[in-house]
C-alpha cells in the first residue's frame, strides 16, 4: 500500500527542472517498483525457504546455522504473488490511486477469503 502511495506521489509531481527529463520519473517509478516486487518476493523467500537455504549452506560448507523452524503462514505464495500483481498494477496505472487503507485491506481480505474457501 505504501508503494502504491509512493507510486501516485511521484506521478502528481512532475518535475519542471531543465536538466531532467520526463524520463527521469519513468525511472523513479521503476525502481519504485522493481523494490516493491523484491520486497513482497523476500518476504516469501523468508517464510517459504529460509531454512531450505541454511540447509544447503550448512550440508554444502560443514557448517552449523541453526534452522528457524518458521512457521508457514496459509497461502503465502497467493498472497504475496497478489501483492505483485497490485505493485505492478499500480505501476501500470491500471488502478485508481484514490484507494484508502480500508479498501486495500478489503481488497486484499477478499483474495485472502477466496483461498480460504478452497481449504
Amino acid at each position: 500500500f505504501l508503494i502504491s502511495l509512493l507510486i501516485d506521489k511521484i506521478e502528481k509531481k512532475q518535475i519542471k527542472d531543465k536538466y531532467y527529463k520526463e524520463d527521469y520519473n519513468k525511472v523513479i517509478l521503476k525502481i519504485i517498483g522493481i523494490v516493491g516486487i523484491i520486497a513482497n518476493l523476500g518476504i516469501l523467500f523468508y517464510y517459504k525457504y529460509f531454512d531450505f537455504f541454511i540447509e544447503n549452506i550448512n550440508a554444502l560448507f560443514g557448517s552449523s546455522f541453526p534452522l528457524k523452524h518458521i512457521l508457514l503462514p496459509l497461502g503465502i505464495s497467493f498472497f504475496t504473488f497478489m501483492q505483485i500483481a497490485y505493485v505492478v498494477d499500480c505501476y501500470r496505472e491500471e488502478k485508481g490511486f484514490d484507494d484508502t487503507f480500508l479498501e486495500y485491506v478489503a481488497y486484499a481480505a477478499f483474495f485472502l477469503s477466496i483461498l480460504l474457501n478452497y481449504i
